[in-house]
């Protein structure tokens, strides 16, 4: 890797980084003793401060370092491993990494260099544990011919493009553990939350859409009526045996979802006036339509409804816009109407929000609840499961 395409912090605390490397330098001559006469402070280049190194034939080495970028793009300081042949953005794991987790990688590092094969699993992935389903699933998918490009599960930073360059970009709890590979032009993203279980979404830059696979159908070829699929054995047992049909597959155009960019940022409240307002009818139109895309596919319009409204066999619609925030006894009233019909509970806020105590009720009582722009219909997660449920950006 060329360190200088980057542009590196000059900053560093001190003593922090001098314990810091104490502790990798320790956990290393401990756990591979085999590599502490080859174990030493190195600076690769005159520009840059020394770092941790084990030495490999021909003078190459693998270096470990806890750095940051440059500033704007210094938010988050990391590890960043870098083997002789490195392509591609840094490698880099969380600044909080355990000197053993550490000392292991760098260690199948140099073994992968000195017998001219690819680093073992998971420190191929830049992750900790073998045994977790979504490092299962990536290696699946790598013997299968996948071309697999990122996982994420225990260690959740990586360098990142965004729409302002390359940064160290931490993904977030509610994204799940991933995988993403590459199918074609068709960039896929598997996922498996925390609350609603595995997610398949599939991104076509050429058209510069998403969409959601049916789990629920391609596995099982019964159709889902939320989003989210349980069953860890199909998953990890079947999935890359189906996945590429479905992949090349067009979905039907009102379950398409234009994607959001990592790093863009939102448009200022003006810049949102100045557009021109649908029709409550139309905005309506918009929100059921993203609430297919999600994978909410029992969603219609009510027929002879005077006013546009959603309705669905399964979900308890709730659409609200007052000027005061719902509270705790509001959302509670909900799903109490909710359960007497036996369905599930989805807030849409127009205006208002909730209070706190009524959010944290709604998360407990297993309610979607998203914002629904009143002049656009366009949706966007207020809840923690919403937020599970959203689309990733890319």
């Amino acid at each position: 890797m060329d360190l200088e395409r980057y542009p590196w912090s000059s900053e560093s605390s001190g003593m922090g980084h001098l314990v810091a490397y104490q502790r990798a330098e320790a956990a290393l001559r401990l756990r591979h003793p085999e590599l502490s006469d080859r174990i030493e402070m190195h600076s690769p280049l005159s520009a840059l401060p020394t770092m941790l190194s084990v030495r490999l034939p021909d003078d190459r080495r693998v270096l470990l370092w806890l750095t940051r970028f440059a500033r704007p793009r210094d938010f988050y300081p990391f590890w960043l491993i870098v083997g002789p042949d490195d392509t591609g953005l840094p490698r880099m794991w969380d600044a909080l990494t355990s000197p053993d987790v550490l000392a292991d990688a760098v260690r199948e590092r140099v073994r992968a260099f000195e017998e001219h094969r690819v680093e073992a699993s998971p420190w191929r992935w830049d992750e900790p544990d073998r045994q977790t389903s979504i490092i299962r699933l990536a290696d699946t998918l790598a013997e299968s011919s996948f071309d697999v490009r990122l996982v994420v599960s225990g260690n959740r930073i990586r360098a990142t493009q965004t729409a302002d360059g390359v940064e160290a970009f931490p993904f977030r709890e509610h994204e799940g553990d991933f995988v993403e590979f590459k199918v074609g032009h068709h960039s896929v993203r598997i996922s498996r939350k925390k609350e609603i279980g595995w997610l398949a979404d599939v991104h076509e830059p050429e058209l510069d859409v998403q969409w959601r696979i049916d789990l629920h159908w391609l596995l099982d070829k019964e159709a889902g009526s939320f989003p989210g699929y349980a069953d860890d054995d199909q998953v990890l047992g079947r999935l890359h045996h189906v996945i590429e049909p479905a992949i090349w597959d067009r979905p039907p155009k009102n379950v398409v979802n234009s994607p959001a960019r990592k790093g863009d940022r939102p448009r200022m409240a003006a810049d949102r006036d100045r557009s021109e307002p649908l029709s409550p009818q139309q905005a309506q139109q918009v929100t059921m339509r993203e609430l297919l895309a999600l994978g909410f596919t029992d969603v219609t319009t009510e027929a002879d409804a005077e006013s546009a409204s959603l309705a669905s066999e399964t979900l308890y619609i709730a659409s609200t816009a007052r000027s005061r925030p719902l509270g705790l006894a509001d959302v509670k009233q909900l799903y109490a109407d909710a359960s007497i019909a036996k369905k599930r509970l989805m807030v849409l806020l127009r205006t208002g929000g909730m209070t706190r105590p009524a959010a944290e009720f709604a998360n407990r009582a297993g309610a979607f609840v998203f914002w629904a722009d009143r002049r656009t219909g366009l949706l966007a997660p207020y809840n923690g499961l919403a937020r599970e449920v959203a689309f990733s950006e890319v």
